[in-house]
């Protein structure tokens, strides 16, 4: 008896044993890192992605790589520690460096930036730094240029006869305002931005790989900036407080950590920069959006989520922080992409469990590579034909980057390609001002008078109609 249920038991060991071989375990999903890696990998390989990305879910790292070159004439690899321009990233560092003269008391949030450079104007003695910190003041705006540096900056705000509005109450984003605040921690502290950000801020993170960037120190190696379609965007800016920082995908996570365990400036200092000043929109992306001290910060679906993007010329930079939840997203590239925005979502709808979309291409970046090969007229051509197929639909038209990219066809004496680039935009977007308007500029140059008149006042109109719906508009909300 003992025999055969002994060997009973075998038999029902085997037969368990073969069913659960025939059985098919089920497949489980990817996981968070897998799914992130799919995803930026493909944006690389389409070309919109060079650099490097880092991703940290409840506290922990899940992702950290880098993608493409530093540098692709000598074919030296991005890493993880690749130096690159962070752009306006660099303002939470500024509005760090303020916090922690504050904290010493040696300067206050309310006092006027005139106190500090009695030469600029008299209308900005109601400007104080609380107002610079975020971007309420009505300074001046400018676009940037090489090397461009603070002296620049504050030669340009000196000659400002009025504000753009009243001190508080307008938010606008003003980079001027930041490379005022640099120049005050200067004034204050008697040393160089860089000198003190780093004895006060990198080097006690351990950020050994970051700098504020200046002629003096414009040798350090660091990533060379491009294009998507490959030609070099490459240039410094030495405006300071407002964008000149370079860093490394693993000090920027050195920093997060430091924000998380604060102990360069107290808590309660500290809170401040994650507070949003009164002037808040409504975003699509982050819900309700408001301004701290060199950090966006919004609240959508009882989700807290602090952020900031930067880039010039080659380089796009992102860093969001999503405080309760401990979630953490930083990118560094050397690629001038305009997707910041769909890469944020991607790696956000990953880390929550939702389905995720790869962005599209640039049709910008598409026509110039294609117009190196086979001329301007043609890729305009092959462009029409295709743009509303299935191949077409998947690359995205935007009015700002072909702006952009004009003016880099006339910057490169390719005046006949940028018109006929510039005509596409207008004939895309009918009803934009700024298409006409660069249009016209494109003509000017090409020395038609007669039809730069035409583009010009064509601008006028579209510009004057908008603002006429504009303040329609206005007085119906305010009945």
């Amino acid at each position: 008896m003992r025999k055969f249920l002994l060997s009973l038991s075998a038999v029902l060991c085997v037969c368990l044993s073969v069913y659960a071989q025939r059985v098919k375990k089920p497949k489980l999903p990817p996981s968070k890192s897998k799914q992130i890696h799919t995803f930026i990998s493909n944006i690389h390989q389409d070309g919109q992605f060079s650099g490097a990305l880092l991703v940290a879910e409840q506290g922990r790292l899940i992702y950290k790589k880098a993608f493409g070159y530093a540098n692709r004439q000598t074919e030296e690899l991005f890493t993880n520690q690749t130096p690159c321009y962070i752009g306006s990233i660099s303002k939470q560092f500024t509005a760090m460096g303020i916090m922690v003269l504050q904290e010493c008391g040696k300067l206050n949030y309310n006092q006027s930036i005139r106190s500090f450079f009695p030469e600029l104007p008299p209308c900005m003695q109601p400007v104080t730094v609380l107002h610079l910190l975020r971007h309420t003041g009505g300074l001046a705006l400018f676009g940037d240029y090489p090397d461009m540096n603070e002296q620049d900056v504050f030669n340009m705000l000196a000659k400002q006869e009025s504000l753009r509005f009243s001190p508080g109450d307008k938010f606008e984003y003003c980079n001027a305002g930041y490379t005022l605040l640099g120049m005050i921690i200067e004034k204050v502290s008697g040393e160089s931005l860089n000198d003190f950000l780093t004895t006060n801020i990198f080097a006690p993170i351990g950020m050994k790989n970051t700098y504020v960037n200046s002629m003096a120190l414009r040798d350090r190696k660091r990533a060379t900036g491009y294009y998507v379609f490959g030609d070099e965007n490459n240039y410094d800016t030495f405006v300071g407080g407002s964008a000149s920082v370079v860093s490394t995908i693993e000090d920027m996570y050195l920093w997060d950590k430091a924000l998380a365990n604060p102990t360069i400036v107290s808590k309660k200092t500290l809170a401040k920069a994650f507070e949003a000043d009164k002037l808040t929109n409504q975003d699509e992306m982050y819900g309700t959006k408001g301004y701290g001290f060199g950090w966006f910060v919004s609240q959508k679906n009882a989700k807290k989520i602090v952020q900031h993007d930067g880039g010039f010329g080659g380089f796009r930079s992102y860093i969001e922080r999503q405080p309760e939840q401990q979630n953490t997203i930083i990118f560094i590239s050397n690629v001038r992409h305009s997707i910041t925005g769909q890469i944020r979502e991607g790696i956000n709808n990953i880390l929550e469990g939702k389905p995720y979309t790869i962005p599209k291409s640039s049709w910008a970046n598409k026509l110039i590579e294609r117009a190196n090969s086979i001329g301007m007229a043609n890729a305009i051509a092959e462009y029409k034909r295709t743009k509303n197929t299935d191949e077409g639909r998947s690359y995205y038209f935007n009015e700002s980057e072909f702006n952009s990219l004009g003016y880099y066809l006339m910057r490169n004496k390719r005046i006949e390609d940028a018109i006929k680039f510039f005509v596409l935009n207008t004939e895309e977007n009918p009803t934009s001002a700024n298409a006409f308007d660069s249009l016209g500029e494109a003509y000017l140059n090409a020395g038609m008078k007669e039809l730069s008149e035409q583009s010009y006042k064509k601008s006028r109109e579209l510009s004057e109609a908008r603002s006429s719906t504009q303040k329609t508009s206005e007085k119906i909300t305010k009945q």
